[in-house]
């Protein structure tokens, strides 16, 4: 009969384990007492043993282990004013509860922000909208039992500054200046800031650095800009690695364009020479020289730019005081550029002087002639007319004052017209009847 007591005992000890160390001794006891056979009391006290041993060991049976939140993965950097996230969970416990968010800002005391319950996989998730601060963050627990808080590792989100780019120069001339000025928005001072320039689209590269100053503010100098390129400020730091750029903005820099014509003064017929550079050295630009005719630019040659230099032939049919001009049509690293020139193109005609005998007369226009009288004799044209003579590379603008010439030549030139020009007696001479106005007409 000891040994059925024993029997029910040992299997009351495996239902209810909480028995713990008091029911072992009280079985033990009951043993000896009813003495009835060794096998069943040393079962009954083994059974008792392995049941109560949970109790031993620190806790009833069955007892789970304390939840402990564990953050997984988080946002190591964000932009200032961007939104950041941590994700969480909980090891162990129940999947249940609530798990509180604590900040840390410097030396601060840990703040709660935010509190909620975990899923039914025991996670748990926030998302920071608007953070301007770098800061440290961690979850904590209170343990329904003891009352004590498990908190996690804390961890640290680096708020990267946004640098602004607040102004740039727009367009300067070739080797002018360029002024890059911006600020770092939620930066401080002595935060270091980069500048960069991007050619024509390619790869952004460094020109230097600079430190904030008041209010993180920077400003940026560039001396002898000949291309035109976007910039853009950067904030770099290695850690955490951060790279915050602003948005680009496009400097525009002029060509330089120089052009020369030579002869200026020229022959109907005869060749000038249009020549120039531009800069800076770009390989493949050509240039366009063009006519100003009919209120509209003609094209007549488009030679190319080699080593910045430009040069082509041209023999003008049109004589007057004519336009020309070379023009860059511009390309991604500078704007179109023109740059115009006038050139007088002359009839040939030939021409007398008069003087010698006929000083103190009046001329027919009405004009007493002397020594120092400029001025030229015509036999058709109005007096008072504008007329432009070229000669041996000199030029001189004179008014018609008298009739003639009376011989083979067409123009008669007083003594003090052909000094000035170096004429010696009988020749051609160049004329644009007009003063050298545009289009004017020539005469014969």
């Amino acid at each position: 009969m000891g040994a059925e007591a024993g029997g029910r005992f040992g299997e009351a000890c495996l239902v209810a384990p909480s028995l713990g160390v008091r029911g072992l001794v009280m079985g033990q006891q009951r043993g000896r007492r009813r003495r009835s056979g060794g096998a069943g009391t040393t079962l009954t006290a083994l059974l008792i043993l392995g049941a109560g041993m949970p109790v031993l060991l620190g806790g009833p049976a069955g007892a789970q282990e304390p939840a402990t939140p564990v953050i997984d993965r988080f946002s190591e950097t964000v932009r200032y004013g961007r939104a950041g996230e941590i994700h969480g969970r909980l090891r162990g416990g129940s999947m249940g509860g609530e798990v509180r968010l604590q900040r840390r800002v410097q030396t601060q005391p840990w703040a709660t922000i935010d509190t909620k319950s975990v899923d039914g996989e025991g996670r748990v998730r926030w998302r920071l909208l608007g953070l301007r601060r770098t800061a440290s963050y961690r979850l904590a627990v209170t343990q329904e039992a003891s009352g004590g808080v498990v908190t996690s590792d804390r961890v640290r989100i680096y708020v990267a500054p946004v640098p602004v780019l607040d102004r740039a120069t727009r367009a300067t001339r070739f080797r002018g200046r360029v002024i890059v000025a911006g600020h770092l928005r939620g930066g401080l001072r002595g935060q270091r800031v980069g500048l960069q320039r991007s050619l024509a689209g390619r790869a952004w590269r460094a020109l230097g650095t600079q430190r904030a100053g008041r209010n993180a503010r920077v400003r940026f100098r560039l001396g002898h800009p000949t291309k035109t390129a976007r910039y853009r400020l950067i904030f770099i730091k290695e850690s955490p690695r951060v790279r915050v750029a602003s948005r680009s903005a496009r400097s525009v820099v002029k060509p330089k364009l120089v052009v020369r014509l030579h002869p200026r003064n020229v022959f109907e017929g005869h060749r000038v020479v249009v020549a120039g550079k531009l800069l800076p050295k770009v390989a493949g630009r050509r240039m366009t020289i063009q006519l100003r005719t009919g209120g509209r630019w003609k094209t007549l040659a488009r030679p190319s730019v080699g080593d910045r230099h430009f040069r082509t032939n041209l023999r003008p049919a049109r004589t007057g005081r004519i336009r020309l001009r070379a023009r860059f049509s511009g390309d991604r690293l500078n704007p179109s550029a023109a740059g115009a020139r006038r050139l007088a193109v002359y009839r040939p005609s030939p021409a007398t002087y008069y003087g010698p005998g006929f000083y103190g007369n009046r001329t027919a226009c009405g004009q007493s002639l002397h020594t120092s009288t400029p001025g030229v004799a015509h036999k058709t044209l109005p007096c008072g007319t504008r007329v432009a003579i070229l000669y041996g590379g000199r030029t001189v603008t004179v008014r018609v004052i008298d009739r003639g010439p009376y011989g083979a030549a067409n123009w008669d030139l007083t003594g003090a017209t052909a000094r000035r020009l170096g004429f010696s007696g009988r020749g051609y001479i160049g004329v644009i009847v007009g003063g050298g106005s545009s289009g004017g007409r020539a005469a014969v």
